[in-house]
């Protein structure tokens, strides 16, 4: 799935007032590290994307990442999955509340 699609939704030619800037960690994998990074973006009211590089375990680790931090709403989003549906069903699938960490419907 591509990105280009949201520009559609928002264009914000200038950032907010105190915005901070996107930080990229990379790490070796560590729950604490995860749980406590995604809670301080969320103490402050912003958004966190978990990228996952193997499809196999994309759901498992998203039921982690709710077990982590049970206040997160968790969505699961593969390419292969974005490819068969449509780019309203792709975005509908993060703007709308999960049930569970399970596959989104075909």
């Amino acid at each position: 799935m591509s990105l280009v699609g949201l520009r559609d939704m928002s264009l914000i030619e200038t950032p907010p007032r105190d915005r901070l800037a996107i930080q990229t960690v990379v790490a070796p994998f560590n729950e604490e590290l995860v749980r406590t990074a995604i809670e301080n973006e969320l103490a402050r009211e912003g958004q966190v994307y978990f990228i996952h590089n193997r499809v196999e375990s994309i759901y498992s680790l998203a039921t982690l990442v709710t077990k982590l931090v049970p206040k997160a709403r968790v969505s699961s989003l593969t390419v292969k999955w974005a490819k068969k549906n449509s780019k309203a069903s792709c975005l509908n699938s993060f703007a709308t509340k999960p049930t569970s960490s399970s596959p989104p419907p075909s």
